[in-house]
């Protein structure tokens, strides 16, 4: 059975990973759930904005943690500049009812199943 959370923990979890550097967030986040699913690493969802997203299905939650690009250093002989990733906040939500274990169509077991059983002659 899925735990749920209420708003204010939410909001409070997300505060505490922001505090962390990326690298321990991403291992905090998979600490808090075995069965930790990474849906998204390093997608550009919006301009400027990086998402790497994960799945708690027995927390019941779904952690963004949100990047920028960032350019350092000075530009190359063909005026290409180094970039790197900025960690800037976690984001904390309920899970959505597809992302649940007990969505049938997530089920490896069904979707194995032979599904012409019924017309056979």
């Amino acid at each position: 059975m899925p735990i749920l959370m209420s708003t204010d923990e939410m909001t409070q979890l997300a505060q505490k990973i922001a505090k962390m550097r990326f690298n321990q967030a991403k291992g905090y986040i998979r600490s808090l759930d075995k069965q930790t699913r990474i849906e998204l690493f390093r997608t550009a969802v919006a301009i400027g904005e990086w998402q790497t997203r994960y799945a708690l299905p027995n927390k019941n939650l779904l952690i963004t943690l949100v990047e920028q690009k960032e350019d350092y250093g000075a530009p190359s002989d063909s005026g290409n500049r180094q970039t790197r990733f900025k960690y800037l906040e976690a984001r904390v939500e309920p899970l959505p009812l597809n992302h649940r274990n007990d969505n049938e169509g997530n089920d490896a077991r069904t979707a194995s199943l032979n599904m012409e059983t019924n017309n056979q002659r």
